[in-house]
């Protein structure tokens, strides 16, 4: 059995990214995931192999990330620390970008880093959209939420002073803030993509709530699936506050679905009984 579609091609940065992945599963499932040191992803299809996961979660406790509990040698839970927790806010909180208070203002980002410095080009260009920035034209990058204090930050320990400013501007290119939300970012299709995942969460979740028995693999894999495709939709939505969305934006219910499955898929993971190494 399968549920959600599968991301379109340039969204699906998480896949590749077995820590992050972890990471998210970690935020919302937490110790649940864990019973006497046994990972329930160990038994799907996540990692290629049980040191694979292994070697996820202990990379992800050096860099600070995840807290273990353990008892001699053996961990007993997992989670995250609270500072990795405040960077993915826009998983767990939405409502935290959501709620805040426009002035009016957009902030925009204008760079022009020569070829020979394409590395940090390319890294520039991912660090705009980690902030939720959309793409206006061409190295010009455009955000209503208020980015100087980390922009600063950046350029202290960079060379990007050398090719980039950021500027704080109530009109852009006389377009209204309805035109410059359509242009920045692909509303269409993070719609079209965000309609998909309340169908296939919908049906998800009926299925954790009316099946009896769900084997350990396939509960593994299913709470995977869910996860990839939440953290993707989540990760390129601008969640831009409420003054500035577009007619019909279903993030809102995105998220109360998925939440709702969280809260049915830890139902059963309390009920199962993770055999011990």
């Amino acid at each position: 059995m399968e549920y959600f579609p599968e991301p379109p091609p340039s969204w699906a940065v998480m896949r590749n990214k077995v820590g992050d992945a972890l990471l998210d599963m970690m935020l919302f499932y937490g110790e649940t995931l864990f019973s006497r040191g046994r990972s329930l992803l160990r038994t799907g299809n996540t990692f290629r192999s049980d040191s694979a996961h292994d070697c996820a979660l202990y990379r992800l406790r050096r860099q600070g990330i995840a807290v273990m509990k353990t008892q001699g040698h053996e961990v007993i839970t997992v989670d995250l620390s609270p500072e990795s927790r405040l960077m993915r806010r826009y998983l767990e909180r939405p409502e935290s970008y959501w709620d805040r208070k426009w002035d009016g203002v957009w902030y925009v980002i204008m760079y022009d880093v020569p070829e020979k410095e394409r590395g940090m080009r390319n890294s520039f260009r991912q660090i705009c959209r980690n902030w939720k920035m959309g793409l206006l034209q061409k190295s010009v990058w455009i955000t209503p939420h208020d980015i100087r204090a980390p922009f600063r930050d950046l350029q202290e320990v960079s060379l990007l002073p050398q090719y980039s400013f950021l500027v704080a501007m109530r009109t852009v290119l006389g377009l209204s803030s309805r035109e410059l939300v359509l242009t920045a970012w692909d509303m269409i299709a993070m719609e079209d993509y965000q309609q998909k995942y309340l169908k296939e969460v919908a049906l998800a979740s009926d299925y954790l709530r009316m099946e009896k028995d769900i084997p350990r693999d396939f509960l593994s894999d299913l709470l995977m699936q869910e996860m990839l495709h939440y953290s993707t939709i989540m990760y390129h939505d601008p969640l831009l506050p409420r003054v500035l969305w577009v007619e019909g934006y279903p993030g809102p219910r995105v998220v109360a679905a998925h939440r709702d499955f969280v809260a049915c898929a830890r139902n059963r993971l309390k009920k199962l009984e993770v055999p011990a190494r």
